[in-house]
């Protein structure tokens, strides 16, 4: 779910609820925090044995008051406007980090989430080795920007593009009074030789920004470039002590959907989030674990992804079998998986420019593989679909992929299929989401053969949820689905049988079974053929209905029959077209009301 469409299903009421801000709740947490670093200065002063070690944690609670610094100048750590603003100049002072300047590259930041071109966290890479990562945890490349940003901006020739004109002369006044107090408190601590703020701040400071850098790489490192919050930005599951350390800021993607909840109110947002969240780990060991692992995988990755390359053929002027470029394989693919897809769609979902794309569909069409029809809806557009020709080639490219793929599996020994197509689905995300795509990348669903776990009552109650407004809705339709359903998968490994699922995450949401025993004479009987909403439209229907049709031919039924509702016209059209005719029409009460049935029969050709 896009982190819009969650915000527009939100109530008026829970909105309220979600976005109050509170002082007594806002005053609590800082107390808590600034006590706590008061406590351990204390300590630091008066020498306590072993107060050196206590140096790392009072720089940890310092540095992390960065996350109080984010709650202010968003304005939602406090009721009132001017204690944020009083807490936001006094977190970023103790850090380096100007509020007002803060600001501004902060919101920049929020309106650009994600996007190379525009985020200013962006501007510096994230480490991509193991000394980047180093270097980058060790704190120095922030000080050193921190350092050059204020002396850039007080001698005013602040030239950051997310600082608006008007504003360029608030953030000067703010790095000059900045570095003239910290030039003041430094002269202080060198007039009385005082080395309290050199040990119970300077150095703490330095101690504890590696500890915010591995906080901050989490929130967004190896996050997708797309502009949905719920994906580009990511929940780290974490103990209570680093939430309260971190003003609930591990609740990051829930922050980004909706900045305006308030830090107390975040764990409420992620219990209405949670299920929608794309981008989450498991602490913060467990993402370091994989952000540094990958600098091991990384070379691996790159030289499995050439070999795939020259595997698929995809050096060669034609691959999968036909005498066409892979262009043209992959053109036949996405029109036959998604009929009516117009030129400019599918120049989309294949990366090709509009002129390359112009040269390719005319050279199909000359082939006679595609045919292209004017929209009814819009005289101006035109769909693409395959002829009849179109449909052998994609059959022929998709039984050649399906047989590649096959073969290549029964090579592997140490791996299953599950979890080869997990990984090459996760990396193809990726991968279309590293170019900076603003849309999640089309789900790429799985046909799978046989029995599924669940799949007796996901497809029943498809049937019901489909069905309901023509047979009306009750227990009887859906237990009479469940029960012939459960009934044949007894049997559904017996040669003559077969059943095809389409799953996502593990749900079947839509299947067709071929029942080889059902019927008499050498009749095969198509059952259960049912489709969620989600797949309307993609070509999948024909998908798994071109499955059941091959298995039947290849164990040389006569006829195939089947029985359905009268009023699916979609479902009747795509019988039609591949070879059924209506046999019979009549009036039936099995499924607890009075429906016209009709039956339709596909003769072997």
């Amino acid at each position: 779910m896009d982190h819009r469409s969650f915000l527009a299903g939100l109530t008026a009421a829970q909105r309220a609820e979600l976005t109050a801000t509170s002082d007594r709740k806002g005053l609590a947490a800082l107390a808590a925090h600034f006590g706590l670093i008061a406590f351990l200065g204390t300590a630091i002063a008066l020498e306590v044995p072993g107060w050196p070690v206590l140096m790392v944690p009072q720089g940890i609670l310092i540095m992390f008051l960065f996350t109080t610094l984010h709650e202010t100048i968003h304005r939602t750590a406090f009721r009132s406007p001017w204690i944020n603003d009083l807490v936001a100049r006094i977190c970023g002072f103790l850090i380096l980090v100007p509020a007002d300047w803060f600001r501004y590259f902060h919101f920049a930041h929020h309106r650009h989430t994600q996007d190379p071109q525009n985020d200013p966290e962006l501007a510096g890479e994230k480490p991509k080795s193991l000394w980047q990562y180093i270097v980058h945890i060790s704190g120095l490349p922030t000080w050193w920007g921190e350092l050059k940003t204020l002396f850039k901006n007080a001698s005013g020739r602040c030239d950051d593009a997310f600082v608006p004109e008007g504003g360029r002369r608030k953030v000067r006044h703010e790095a000059v009074v900045s570095l003239m107090l910290y030039a003041v408190l430094a002269g202080v601590s060198l007039v009385t030789a005082s080395s309290l703020l050199l040990f119970a701040w300077v150095l703490p400071c330095l101690l504890g920004q590696p500890f915010l850098r591995l906080y901050l790489l989490a929130e967004h490192g190896r996050c997708p470039f797309v502009a949905n919050m719920l994906e580009n930005s990511r929940t780290t599951y974490t103990n209570r002590v680093v939430r309260r350390l971190a003003w609930n800021m591990p609740y990051h993607a829930e922050h980004h959907s909706y900045p305006t909840v308030p830090f107390h109110k975040l764990p409420d947002l992620h219990r209405l989030t949670r299920e929608h969240l794309g981008v989450t780990s498991d602490g913060y060991g467990a993402f370091h674990k994989d952000y540094v692992g990958s600098f091991k995988n990384l070379p691996d990755i790159r030289s499995a992804s050439r070999q795939l390359v020259r595997e698929f053929g995809f050096l060669d002027k034609t691959i999968a079998g036909t005498d066409l470029s892979g262009s043209g394989v992959h053109a036949i693919m996405e029109i036959g998986l998604h009929p009516g897809v117009t030129a400019k769609d599918l120049a989309t979902r294949l990366k090709l420019e509009k002129s390359t794309i112009s040269r390719l569909l005319k050279s199909l069409e000359i082939r006679g593989d595609i045919i292209q029809t004017r929209s009814e809806q819009d005289g101006r557009v035109f769909g693409l679909s395959l002829t009849n020709t179109g449909w052998k080639t994609f059959a022929e490219i998709d039984t050649f992929g399906d047989r590649q793929a096959r073969a290549a599996l029964s090579n592997i020994r140490n791996g299953s299929a599950r979890s080869i197509a997990d990984a090459l689905t996760a990396y193809a995300d990726a991968l279309a989401g590293s170019e900076g795509t603003e849309d999640k990348p089309l789900h790429r669903f799985e046909v799978v053969e046989g029995y599924q776990t669940g799949m007796i009552g996901d497809i029943a109650a498809l049937h019901a949820r489909t069905h309901g407004a023509i047979i009306g809705n009750g227990p009887t339709f859906e237990s009479v689905v469940s029960q012939a359903m459960a009934e044949f998968m007894q049997r559904v490994g017996n040669p003559l049988n077969n059943s095809w699922s389409i799953l996502d995450k593990g749900e079947v949401i839509g299947s067709i079974s071929i029942d080889g025993e059902d019927l008499n004479g050498n009749v095969a009987h198509l059952r259960w053929f049912i489709l969620s909403g989600k797949l309307r439209g993609l070509g999948l229907g024909k998908t798994l209905l071109l499955k059941a049709l091959e298995h039947c031919d290849g164990q040389g039924f006569e006829e195939i029959h089947l029985w359905t509702l009268k009023g699916l016209d979609a479902a009747r059209t795509l019988y039609e077209r591949n070879g059924f005719t209506l046999a019979d029409e009549y009036v039936g009460d099995q499924w607890g009301k009075s429906v016209t049935e009709q039956m339709f029969i596909r003769k072997r050709r």
